[in-house]
């Protein structure tokens, strides 16, 4: 871990829930293909990662988000580029998601400066980045282009960071209304949002907090 999460408080967290299905390639059996297979993959490994994770690590540091959001869709894309890669091609992102790239791509351009980043993992969700300043103009926008299909009841209703189709949109700033231009109203294609923020990461327990018995390694209910 470089920092702890309070050492960048501002950065927000908005999670498109595209598909909430079994995925046709697995990850594990994805990336062993792509492993054996993938020219770009091979490349990647010699001449790109450590230098990327050097600068992404002193992004952070000097809480650069540009830079950060810059690299974060740059390695995304390239992800998602050596699975094309792979023999048989892995095609993990659907419509809606290729949508939501240019919904972010768009709003960073009007705006002439990078206000949001997207990633993907192996799957159609997406996770937008953003900082606290902009989170409530980024989520409205998600919810006017991508209308969810699901209600936060639907989801879990004792949960404030799900988001569905319940929840009302707010007129759209400048950049978006230009950006609903540009991809209009997709209704249904996301299931739900979830607006959250940077959490800690993994996390040392003690012993009383433990689901599972420190002996047996039983789950203790």
């Amino acid at each position: 871990q470089i920092v702890d999460d309070m050492y960048w408080p501002e950065i927000r967290v908005l999670v498109c829930v595209v598909s909430d299905q079994k995925k046709k390639t697995s990850s594990t059996k994805g990336m062993k293909n792509s492993v054996a297979t993938s020219e770009l993959l091979k490349h990647r490994a010699l001449s790109i990662v450590d230098e990327r994770i050097a600068a992404m690590e002193e992004a952070i540091k000097r809480t650069d988000f540009s830079t950060m959001a810059k690299l974060t869709m740059k390695d995304s894309n390239q992800f998602h580029a050596v699975c094309l890669d792979t023999e048989p091609p892995i095609f993990y992102l659907n419509e809606t998601s290729k949508a939501i790239i240019s919904a972010v791509e768009e709003f960073n351009a009007y705006s002439n400066q990078i206000r949001a980043a997207y990633t993907f993992d192996a799957g159609p969700n997406a996770v937008l980045l953003c900082q606290q300043q902009d989170i409530n103009e980024l989520s409205n926008l998600m919810l006017t282009c991508f209308p969810p299909r699901l209600s936060a009841a639907d989801v879990d209703s004792s949960s404030p960071s799900v988001i569905g189709r319940d929840e009302p949109c707010q007129p759209l700033s400048a950049a978006g209304a230009h950006v609903f231009g540009k991809v209009g109203a997709r209704v249904d294609s996301v299931q739900y949002f979830i607006k959250t923020r940077a959490g800690p990461g993994p996390l040392r327990m003690s012993g009383n907090l433990h689901l599972l018995d420190g002996q047996s390694l039983e789950p203790k209910i």
